[in-house]
């Protein structure tokens, strides 16, 4: 077993803002200067039954979060190594408790992201580590200063490295004598918005998406070129890519302005009802925000009048999503098909015939469209049980694979066996009809 990183448990840093913690923080320090083992461990005990008593008489954030940093700050120096990765699991569990009671609570936030990026790779905590620090840096990038810790910026930088130069321009800004910030922020390579229309097209091909990298250079074109619609546009849409595999409430507020952005830009487009819409229908189900909803189901609902053979897929794609109105959204894929066909298909199967119209060819930017939509629709129909409809769309999809180049076409012969999971791990569905 690899060790855990007991030095950056141990020096996570106490929070200094809130005067009415200091009793807490003397506790704590009392506790760490204590060089004897025995009266350390037996002062610990103490202080970690009078918190398991007043978490289960009056359960608070506050009391949550002290607990937990106990544990790593106290206990887990001390710990046997096999005890270490569980006591730091708890402290996650409480850390994470106290943040859903209380979001605001920026320093056991820090703390979390401290603690899941010092266990060590096989316990899989560092992705939930880094999402708490962006959010930390996106606080600080409409509050400049509200975020108390350096560290959150330059370990984030350091993991991030694509992203680097726009995160510690943000911290920059909340600490702008900090020495080592300034070194790596100057050492960062500037975004080249010039291609970054052309390195997001060739980044969708090759199936890696990187996500900081390329928003910083399409931010960077967007602002040299306020009136051109295509910023912002791929902008939302890395969101909602980003989101297939990173449940974010600030990151889908960010597609939703980018999309509406682009909206304004060019109100000819409609396809961009089929991006906004869902997103607003997703994010509003999710979030319990009935308005929101009920507005991208209205804007779904318009896209579909503009643009069926785009927009239908969108809706559908928001149905199955949030598990609402699966019908419907059976209903939409074949109506998507019919739209190419030009003719009325079987509800009891799902045999597509030959396309008699050119919207269902492929295309230089979706190269695969057909067999990744095919492919999509069986995912759909094996989510829901229909195993004979399920296995028709897969292989239609390998039918429109006709010269074998689909990167996906093991994935789609792996899918016709009964045991293969549930669901194709996100974010696949990106790249089925767009990857080379």
């Amino acid at each position: 077993m690899r060790r855990i990183a007991i030095a950056v448990l141990a020096c996570i840093p106490l929070g200094l803002a809130d005067e009415a913690r200091d009793d807490w923080r003397k506790t704590l320090a009392e506790i760490r200067g204590i060089t004897d083992e025995a009266a350390a461990a037996k002062r610990i005990a103490e202080v970690e039954d009078a918190l398991r008593k007043d978490l289960a008489a009056k359960p608070s954030a506050e009391t949550r979060q002290r607990l937990a940093e106990l544990l790593v700050m106290c206990r887990v120096p001390r710990a046997a190594m096999m005890e270490k990765g569980a006591l730091s699991v708890e402290a996650i569990g409480l850390l994470e408790k106290a943040i859903e009671e209380e979001p605001s609570r920026v320093e056991a936030r820090y703390i979390l992201a401290r603690t899941c990026l010092a266990l060590p790779a096989f316990f899989g905590r560092e992705e939930e580590g880094l999402k708490a620090l962006e959010h930390l840096v996106a606080q600080a990038e409409k509050e400049p200063g509200s975020v108390p810790y350096p560290e959150a910026f330059l370990l984030l930088a350091k993991r991030r490295p694509d992203d680097a130069a726009r995160i510690l321009a943000i911290g920059l800004r909340s600490f702008p004598d900090d020495p080592r910030m300034k070194k790596i922020a100057e050492a960062a390579p500037p975004a080249d918005w010039r291609t970054a229309k052309e390195d997001f097209r060739a980044a969708l091909e090759r199936g890696e998406l990187d996500y900081g990298k390329l928003d910083r250079a399409l931010a960077a074109g967007q602002e040299s070129n306020p009136k051109d619609a295509e910023y912002p546009l791929l902008r939302g849409l890395l969101r909602l890519w980003w989101l297939e595999t990173n449940t974010s409430g600030d990151v889908a507020a960010e597609g939703i302005a980018l999309f509406r952005k682009a909206m304004e830009l060019d109100p000819a487009d409609n396809r961009i009802h089929g991006w906004l819409g869902p997103l607003l229908f997703v994010t509003g189900v999710s979030a319990g925000l009935d308005a929101m909803r009920d507005e991208g189901e209205a804007v779904m609902a318009r896209g579909v009048e503009l643009n069926p053979e785009q927009n239908l897929f969108g809706r559908a794609f928001a149905y199955r999503r949030t598990g609402r109105k699966l019908d419907q959204a059976e209903e939409d894929v074949y109506a998507t098909l019919e739209v190419r066909l030009k003719e009325r298909m079987d509800r009891t199967r799902f045999v597509p015939g030959e396309p008699r119209g050119e919207p269902y060819k492929d295309s230089p930017k979706a190269p695969f469209t057909r067999a990744g939509f095919l492919f999509w629709a069986g995912e759909g129909f094996r989510e829901r049980g229909e195993t004979r409809k399920a296995l028709d769309a897969y292989e239609r999809s390998l039918e429109a694979d006709a010269d074998g180049k689909w990167p996906f076409r093991a994935l789609a012969i792996e899918r016709m066996n009964p045991r293969a999971p549930s669901r194709t791990p996100a974010p696949v569905s990106c790249y089925l009809c767009h990857m080379r």
